[in-house]
């Protein structure tokens, strides 16, 4: 099975101990989701933003016996079975000494 990693961040899979046992560092370009950021107001000198979402960019066709690593929001745009994203609830995240992030045990499928 060939694995693309289309995040902007290596992904790193852990064991059940905290060990990591695999490493996908990521192709460029990253998939994502194309956005329009627009000012809808302010609450005390805050800026209050709105975003509208579009199409998903850069995330290749289908390809026999290949999977893809993407962003939940690239996910839940386009709903495909060799589409998967980091799984990244509490159960699955594995956290260092002062709480950062090292990997994760699974990829989610939705």
């Amino acid at each position: 099975m060939k694995i693309i990693n289309l995040t902007p961040h290596a992904f790193t899979l852990c064991n059940d101990t905290g060990e990591i046992i695999r490493i996908i560092e990521p192709t460029k370009p990253t998939a994502r989701v194309s956005s329009v950021v627009r000012i809808v107001g302010e609450i005390d000198d805050i800026p209050i933003t709105e975003i509208t979402f579009g199409a998903v960019e850069d995330l290749p066709e289908p390809q026999e016996g290949t999977i893809y690593i993407v962003s939940l929001l690239v996910q839940q745009a386009v709903n495909r079975p060799d589409v998967y994203r980091p799984d990244t609830g509490p159960q699955s995240i594995i956290r260092d000494s002062i709480g950062q992030i090292v990997g994760v045990k699974a990829l989610a499928a939705s």
